[in-house]
């Protein structure tokens, strides 16, 4: 295989030299940045931000494609971290949603969030480019139809709502800096436009504006959202759009529609990619059916050939993130972890557990691993070499070996 154009941004490292110092690092393999909705505006800002917080390997898994990476991976050499590369799609199987089994969306049985891990390229293959276009058309599809309900819904109601999906994206666009045409309107930059259209009305009209499009139903949501701090009242004003205009059974519900798993996992490995699985564990409560016990998710995860899986630690308890990682980690997954920083929240992006608890070391340590071997999937795959062969569950000696490739090139990259 030749190399890929993710080679020639690299550094140059010997991976047969060893590299001194400990081969435990602090990661986060998981944020979004613009133009994916994120509480982070650029991947300098990342960058700085995450080596401020002692972050040394920091991975971008962005949705809809891969326009931002170069600058990514710019920005995060500049700053000595490690950068790695991820997708993530969503998909449905409708087996598991004709059965009522949430996976790891708790509101959506057969709704699956995945996550491609360690792409060892930059520019999509044909397929990988046809899948990405196929996905944004889809969602942006939807956008264009909510927005439409939106006007009509408020219109009925005497209520003049100028909302245009074109001028939506071309805001986005502008906003951050990047083409139209990589831009796909996320619930989250739908739900900002209806809102900003909501609050175009003279301040005494417009408490009466929003109930008559909402409901008088939102009255004591939107009072607690109008109360929040300024600095963090956009996520429950967008939750509360979200609720009671595009929600099942509201008047702007639009049916989502996904890719199918296999077109999914067929994207990664166009990506050189490893997927992985984000486990979502009491993040729900209840604990979602497909995950509702760490030994019977391995079961379905190597039914599905999945090999990893990752945390967003953010949403657990430590004893209840220790029980999965340490089922999971004896079943043979390598494990990663990261914050997504897909709201308007400002949060650290060192990770930290729910309530701010800190990890546990031993998770800690088995988040590293994880991103030790990616690390090493990445490189290799980007030397045109053989990385993680996903075909087949990898026995601990070649993860062993793949994680200590990984952190040669972690510790080459972050050492000055």
């Amino acid at each position: 295989m030749p190399p890929t154009d993710l080679e020639r941004l690299l550094p140059p490292i010997d991976l047969r030299q060893p590299a001194d110092g400990p081969a435990e690092f602090e990661t986060n393999a998981h944020i979004h940045l613009p133009p994916n909705f994120s509480s982070i505006p650029d991947a300098e800002t990342a960058a700085r931000r995450a080596a401020e917080e002692g972050v040394q390997v920091l991975g971008l898994s962005n949705y809809y494609g891969t326009r931002i990476y170069p600058g990514f991976v710019s920005a995060c050499l500049a700053r000595r971290l490690f950068p790695l590369l991820g997708l993530e799609v969503i998909v449905y199987d409708a087996e598991l949603a004709s059965t009522g089994t949430r996976v790891n969306d708790p509101q959506n049985p057969g709704k699956i969030y995945l996550c491609g891990k360690g792409l060892g390229r930059i520019a999509p293959t044909p397929e990988a480019a046809a899948i990405y276009a196929e996905i944004a058309r889809l969602d942006n599809d939807r956008a264009d139809a909510i927005l439409a309900k939106t006007a009509a819904h408020a219109a009925a109601r005497g209520i003049r709502l100028d909302l245009d999906a074109r001028r939506v994206a071309s805001d986005v666009a502008r906003r951050w800096g990047v083409p139209v045409s990589a831009v796909v309107l996320q619930e989250r930059y739908l739900a900002q436009a209806i809102a900003s259209a909501l609050d175009d009305a003279p301040p005494d009209s417009r408490r009466a504006r929003w109930l008559s499009v909402l409901g008088d139903g939102a009255a004591p949501e939107m009072e607690a959202a109008g109360a929040a701090p300024a600095e963090t009242r956009d996520k429950p004003v967008q939750d509360l759009v979200r609720k009671h205009l595009m929600k099942v059974g509201r008047p702007a519900h639009v049916e989502e529609r996904y890719v199918t798993r296999d077109k999914a996992f067929r994207l990664i490995a166009a990506m050189d990619g490893v997927v992985v699985y984000p486990i979502l564990a009491d993040g729900a409560s209840p604990i979602c059916e497909f995950e509702s016990d760490p030994a019977s998710l391995a079961d379905r995860l190597d039914a599905w050939g999945v090999r990893g899986c990752e945390f967003i630690p953010t949403r657990n308890r430590p004893e209840t993130l220790l029980r999965y990682a340490e089922a999971l980690d004896a079943r043979g997954f390598f494990l990663l972890a990261g914050t997504e920083h897909n709201s308007p929240i400002k949060e650290p992006i060192a990770i930290r557990c729910a309530g701010g608890a800190p990890l546990p070391p031993r998770a800690r340590a088995l988040f590293s691993r994880g991103a030790c071997i990616l690390a090493a999937h990445q490189i290799l795959r980007a030397r045109g070499e053989e990385g993680l062969d996903a075909s087949t569950k990898p026995d601990p000696a070649t993860l062993d070996r793949l994680a200590d490739i990984g952190a040669r090139a972690i510790r080459r990259t972050i050492s000055p």
